[in-house]
């Protein structure tokens, strides 16, 4: 629970310190995208400025976090399920979010490139995506191999390697309710600054400023932990 905690307070510390260096846009939409579902919000702020925001999770969960989400709905706020390999809107969007490596989980490249791609032909022109990603040489330098994990009395056996192309993560998981043990394996591809400085020219997007982690400290290639970059739409 301390883990989680820890993380929720990393999340809204990055959240706050992001708005601040975003305060100078003017904006009267926003939106976020997160992962390869997306839930879409709109809400109307204190001086009547409509908010729209589009989220994506591409967690196994998907279901129960609707479940969750719907209880929160108001006249003035909705959720909904897309995937963000397909079109989502035109020139419709001020900011778009992608946070804690929710790209690079695809099995093609041209899944990348469509992804950007409508990214791009949602916003608005001199719209902003804020895409933020592990930094490949820090995370090969910082490789946890092995790891045990204890949340809610379920203890979670975590294994990481790496090889040219990808970053692996296997996640095994002792359940006592069933037979033998749950395993999931994930890989993220290796994506570096000049990757996605390809992708954003060939969709429309210019890279504006990079960060180096959650505090917006400037981007080193070999010691930032994070690859957080801003990008305009021309």
């Amino acid at each position: 629970m301390c883990a989680v905690r820890k993380m929720v307070h990393v999340c809204l510390s990055f959240m706050l310190v992001l708005i601040v260096f975003l305060a100078g846009c003017s904006s009267n939409e926003t939106t976020s995208k997160k992962s390869s579902k997306d839930d879409e919000k709109k809400q109307t702020s204190n001086d009547g400025t409509v908010l729209r925001f589009a989220t994506w999770d591409a967690g196994k969960n998907l279901k129960i976090q609707q479940q969750i989400a719907k209880k929160f709905e108001e006249p003035n706020l909705h959720f909904t399920t897309h995937d963000m390999r397909d079109p989502f809107g035109s020139n419709c969007f001020d900011y778009v979010f992608n946070f804690f490596t929710s790209f690079g989980y695809f099995k093609n490249n041209e899944d990348n490139h469509q992804v950007i791609r409508n990214i791009c032909h949602s916003l608005k022109p001199g719209g902003v995506l804020v895409l933020d990603y592990l930094n490949v040489n820090y995370s090969e330098d910082n490789q946890v191999d092995n790891e045990e994990k204890e949340i809610d009395g379920i203890i979670y056996h975590i294994t990481r390697w790496n090889d040219t192309t990808h970053f692996y993560k296997l996640i095994e998981i002792d359940n006592i309710q069933a037979e033998g043990k749950f395993e999931y394996m994930e890989k993220v591809e290796k994506l570096r600054l000049v990757d996605f400085d390809i992708l954003f020219k060939r969709n429309g997007l210019k890279l504006k400023k990079v960060f180096g982690d959650y505090s917006l400290n400037e981007y080193d290639p070999e010691y930032s932990p994070r690859l957080i970059m801003v990008v305009e739409k021309d």
